[in-house]
């Protein structure tokens, strides 16, 4: 009962969601730091085949050095029991437990004389689980496939309003959108995109490892945001609004479009990429979250190697490039104080010490390419006033 009890002590952001080698999205890694905080340096893997966030139950595996498993599977006939028993591929089952007690009158072996999977029956629940030793799957297809449309039903929801930018707007689409996912869009339906589809484009860094996160709560903002946005439609500021917005009614919006429009660029995201990242990585590193809450904690994580991975990331240094560059418009820069434009990147220089974080490069870095819009900011001077010129690359400052 030892490591059910530290499963059920384990925050659900220290899973990670994995592919899996048939590519379907069902498999979740403890990450590396909790695995070790709470199994000590025996396991590989720590991993699970259901999500953290709204499931407690399903299928555990543990994946020792010594290349054994060790398994923990909830019983679907008899909830909140557990059968528990640990695996070799050469020599089968051993310490086979239910409900925490030996269990002599459950057999257990391989499933056709298979050792990747593990078939256990247990008659006095008339109870069968089959399981493969690396993805906890059944190997079972109508499953597989009920799993491969819910992993595939958002995405095709999301990548429906890039061909409804086509039909409404095809300037933009043509000029932002890249070519070979402009392409794919054209000659693939959206209900014939698969998984490997999107691990291909997300390989090729033309598609987000994630949907944006935005919860029910957010919806309200949001709305709010597109209904403000559309009151500048008929104004001067007309042009500057994301054409994928006219004639969107706000209210018959589900949470999942406005993530597609927030992915696209219609809309600001509610955590940036860098928040979003520093956030997942001091919920699932035991030894960040330790140094979260510690004077000048947070002056030492942003020194670390895994959060200067982070600040290197494209989508991290074009959200500094565009946080820079409203800051300084909001200053008032635009006229071109090239002091007080010096000044502030000297600050920005400091700050790049002091965190560990490697200047942005030179040139102006491109947004993500799944972002073919940018929301309308009445509070931004320049997309107030219409301007539209790069202040840092005409003042020959790109660079620091």
């Amino acid at each position: 009962m030892e490591k059910r009890e530290a499963l059920e002590n384990i925050p659900p952001e220290a899973w990670i969601q994995a592919r899996m080698p048939n590519g379907l999205l069902s498999l979740w890694g403890l990450h590396q730091g909790w695995m070790t905080a709470c199994f000590g340096q025996d396991y590989q893997r720590v991993f699970r085949d259901t999500d953290p966030f709204s499931d407690q139950a399903g299928s555990f595996g543990f994946l020792r050095t010594d290349n054994t498993y060790e398994f923990i599977i909830f019983s679907r006939a008899a909830p909140n029991k557990t059968y528990e028993l640990a695996w070799n591929l050469n020599s089968g089952a051993s310490n086979l437990l239910f409900d925490g007690q030996p269990a002599a009158n459950i057999e257990v072996g391989p499933v056709d004389g298979n050792p990747q999977v593990v078939g256990l029956r247990n008659k006095e629940l008339n109870e069968q689980i089959a399981l493969h030793v690396d993805t906890l799957e059944s190997g079972m297809a109508p499953a597989r496939a009920a799993r491969e449309t819910a992993a595939l039903e958002p995405w095709r929801r999301v990548l429906m309003w890039y061909t409804v930018a086509r039909n409404n707007d095809p300037d933009t689409f043509m000029r932002r959108m890249h070519q070979a996912f402009r392409q794919f869009l054209d000659s693939v339906p959206l209900n014939a995109i698969t998984l490997e589809h999107l691990q291909f484009f997300q390989a090729q860094r033309l598609l987000p490892e994630s949907i944006p996160d935005c919860e029910k709560e957010n919806m309200p903002q949001l709305l709010t945001d597109i209904r403000q946005q559309q009151a500048y439609f008929n104004s001067p500021m007309g042009g500057r609004i994301p054409r994928i917005l006219m004639g969107v009614d706000a209210a018959k919006l589900e949470l999942i479009d406005v993530q597609a429009l927030i992915m696209m660029g219609a809309l600001k995201e509610i955590r940036g990429f860098i928040d979003r990242e520093l956030l997942k990585l001091g919920r699932t590193n035991p030894e960040i979250k330790r140094l979260w809450n510690t004077p000048n904690g947070r002056a030492a994580i942003m020194q670390r190697p895994e959060v200067a991975a982070i600040m290197q990331q494209p989508e991290a240094q074009y959200e500094q490039q565009q946080n820079m560059e409203k800051a300084m418009r909001q200053q008032g820069l635009m006229n071109g104080n090239a002091q007080e434009v010096e000044n502030l990147l000297q600050q920005q220089k400091a700050m790049q010490m002091m965190y560990g974080v490697g200047p942005m490069p030179v040139g102006k870095v491109p947004p993500p390419p799944w972002k073919i819009y940018e929301p309308f900011d009445p509070n931004d001077p320049q997309q107030a006033q219409g301007g539209g010129f790069d202040l840092l690359g005409s003042l020959g400052l790109r660079g620091f």
